[in-house]
């Protein structure tokens, strides 16, 4: 069932399959390095440079050797076993720029066929240099024009496949010019499964005369999907390097044709991370476009921090600093009884300020928002009971009171508000659909506290109060009558 998925999942996703093995970013890391932390899919082993006399190469990966000469990396082997265990497809790719290839005739191309099958395939050699780990294709990387014996390559290779219970895939990375002048023949009489475009280096780069739509005329009712090949960095082509904006524009204008299946990068050691993962946002559907956003009610001083709304679907939840970010304390104290409201005002008694904050927002779907943390969507929250409330750490509270003369003859409020000094947000969406509306009169920068302990301000406790002469004089006169 597991190899099934990731068969349906290059069957229907679009991809970013990318090349290994040259350092063309100087810096090359080991192939279960990029598997790892790379969202590329496809990755492909260049080069098997020479043959049909063998000679692999891989710049500063593997430097063990058989006997003949031929490499021998274990190394490179367990890699390609701990990428496919990922769902990553592992092709070798034959040829490149440089290096002595080619064919004579079929014949030598069929026999040939053979010896992949027997040292990177299905088959047996003694002198493997994966060891016992089978690549799942291999890559048509011919650039030297010369077109004898790769139809009749494939053809005996495929032969081979169909007897193995193992999926395998070819693919051919032509120039953008068509047809191509190395493997045009090829990809006009073989049905392969990937072509790995590149679109620098020549006329019809992005940022020329951009032909895709030539290719996608050739992919018509064939059963191959097509990569936009582009240039890892300016050092990686002689020409036809573009930013990640051309990139995303050039996705967007060509992702749905049907013979569409991704980004192909030479090469994977030269690429930013951003870049790369910029290549992938686009691909999902993302780009660099920003969600339209509308700002709730702001009243008060601090009208710069963003309250946002925004419908997510019920299943969905969104980790946000915002809680913290704008904790909310209101005090309000009131009281119906005159004369008791009176008492309070007339000894100035503290006022006991217990921290509340603007709660989580929760709901039936355990929807809620985090204190803190980077943004980011996820699919389901963790068990978190529907009455709990996230909130953010404490702030001290402001206080006031007065003598209240007249309070013997109605009901007393007051109300406080702070609005803590914390960096303004970056605009979050909630959870559920809601506008949140905060209502600022007082500012203060206290202090961070990070308990939940009442808030008292005791610097008044022992002062004496002109109203114990007061009262006291009060209870005497009741007393007398």
């Amino acid at each position: 069932m597991l190899f099934l998925f990731f068969i349906l999942q290059y069957t229907l996703c679009s991809n970013i399959a990318a090349y290994w093995g040259q350092n063309a970013g100087s810096n090359q890391q080991s192939l279960g390095h990029y598997c790892s932390t790379s969202p590329a899919e496809i990755i492909i082993l260049s080069f098997l440079n020479n043959f049909p006399q063998l000679e692999l190469n891989f710049a500063n990966q593997c430097s063990q050797t058989y006997g003949d000469g031929l490499l021998h990396c274990s190394q490179i082997a367990q890699d390609i076993k701990s990428c496919q265990s990922q769902g990553k497809i592992i092709l070798l790719s034959l040829g490149g720029a440089t290096g002595n290839y080619g064919f004579s005739s079929d014949q030598q191309a069929s026999s040939f066929a053979t010896t992949l099958w027997n040292k990177f395939g299905g088959g047996s050699d003694n002198e493997r240099p994966f060891d016992d780990a089978i690549v799942d294709g291999f890559d048509f990387d011919i650039e030297n024009k010369q077109q004898t014996g790769y139809v009749t390559l494939a053809n005996q290779l495929k032969n081979y496949f169909s007897k193995s219970s193992k999926k395998f895939y070819l693919s051919a990375a032509p120039q953008c010019p068509y047809p191509d002048e190395s493997v045009g023949d090829l990809m006009s009489q073989v049905d392969l499964d990937f072509a790995f475009i590149q679109f620098y280096n020549n006329y019809c780069s992005i940022d020329k005369q951009f032909n895709w739509d030539t290719w996608n005329q050739y992919a018509n009712n064939k059963n191959i999907k097509l990569y936009l090949g582009i240039a890892g960095s300016s050092s990686s082509a002689g020409s036809g390097y573009v930013d990640l904006s051309s990139v995303q524009n050039a996705i967007s204008s060509i992702s749905k044709d049907s013979s569409f299946g991704g980004v192909s990068i030479w090469d994977i050691s030269s690429i930013p991370n951003n870049f790369i993962n910029g290549i992938q946002q686009a691909l999902q559907g993302g780009g660099n476009v920003a969600p339209t956003l509308s700002t709730s009610s702001i009243i008060g001083p601090i009208s710069s921090i963003p309250i946002v709304h925004s419908s997510i679907p019920s299943n969905s939840v969104i980790y946000s600093p915002i809680a913290s970010a704008i904790p909310t304390t209101t005090t309000t104290s009131s009281s119906t009884g005159g004369f008791l409201n009176w008492l309070g005002g007339l000894f100035n008694t503290p006022t006991t300020t217990s921290n509340n904050y603007a709660p989580a927002i929760t709901s039936s779907s355990n929807n809620w928002i985090q204190s803190v943390g980077t943004p980011q969507i996820v699919t389901q929250a963790p068990s978190i009971p529907t009455t709990t409330a996230v909130a953010s750490p404490p702030q001290p509270s402001s206080s006031s009171s007065q003598f209240n003369w007249f309070g013997l003859f109605g009901g007393a409020t007051s109300t406080s508000q702070i609005a803590p000094t914390t960096p303004t947000p970056t605009p979050q969406i909630a959870a559920v659909e809601v506008t949140t509306y905060i209502t600022l009169t007082t500012t203060v920068s206290p202090p961070a506290y990070f308990k939940r302990d009442n808030i008292i301000d005791s610097s008044e406790a022992t002062s004496f109060h002109p109203g114990y002469l007061l009262i006291m004089t009060f209870i005497t006169f009741i007393f007398i009558l």
